[in-house]
């Protein structure tokens, strides 16, 4: 439905929303469409200076207002600073 004409502008949106977040140095988001509700899945790199709970937390309250908007259930998964790019 509506929401599958929307999968790669959504995605974008929701990376940029959570690539606002502090100690984020990368960011890949990823929009499903379900049979009742759609997920938005978002995996961010973290630098050691911060707890990926805290992270995790963040991201899901900025992502708050396009997940209330089009009824989506935010997924965020974060990955161990030893991975992925050095700089933020």
């Amino acid at each position: 439905g509506r929401l599958n004409a929307r999968r790669r502008p959504l995605a974008q949106a929701a990376g940029a929303l959570a690539a606002r977040t502090e100690g984020v140095t990368a960011v890949k988001a990823k929009v499903r469409p379900g049979r009742r509700l759609a997920t938005v899945k978002v995996r961010a790199d973290v630098t050691r200076a911060v707890s990926a709970e805290e992270v995790r937390s963040a991201i899901e309250q900025s992502l708050a207002p396009l997940t209330e908007a089009f009824d989506l259930k935010a997924r965020v998964q974060t990955r161990d600073p030893d991975r992925g790019p050095r700089v933020q």
